[in-house]
């Protein structure tokens, strides 16, 4: 509630005529209570049956929870880091003046991605 005040306040300042105040406002409790409505389909219910024991007394052989080792996940991570840095150089692709300090920033932003990767390489990353 207390964004929605923040809002309202916020409105205010901005906004002088009343109706487009009280439509904003109405408008952010609709958003509000749909985002919290959504959010009940995405919390976890707990489910403990899978952990009890049969009506013969015996109990399940195979477990419920995935391993994973930290190797893959360091992986993962280091292809999220890499594949990020597609993004971050797509801009240089669209520039029309191209000046020595964005070259010497785009040098410098792939010599720490090299860094990077040769850092993780050092640590025997991706010998999996």
């Amino acid at each position: 509630m207390l964004y929605v005040g923040i809002f309202l306040l916020f409105s205010l300042f901005f906004f002088a005529n009343l109706q487009v105040v009280i439509l904003s406002l109405m408008i952010a409790i609709f958003l509000l209570s749909l985002g919290i409505v959504n959010l009940k389909g995405v919390l976890p219910v707990p489910f403990y049956g899978g952990l009890m024991k049969y009506e013969c007394g015996y109990t399940e052989i195979n477990s419920y929870i995935i391993f994973y080792t930290m190797q893959f996940f360091m992986v993962a991570l280091s292809f999220l880091l890499f594949d990020m840095e597609i993004i971050l150089m797509l801009p240089f692709l669209y520039v029309n003046y191209f000046s020595f300090v964005s070259a010497g920033l785009a040098v410098l932003f792939l010599g720490l991605l090299m860094l990077g990767l040769l850092y993780e390489v050092f640590l025997n990353v991706f010998s999996v």
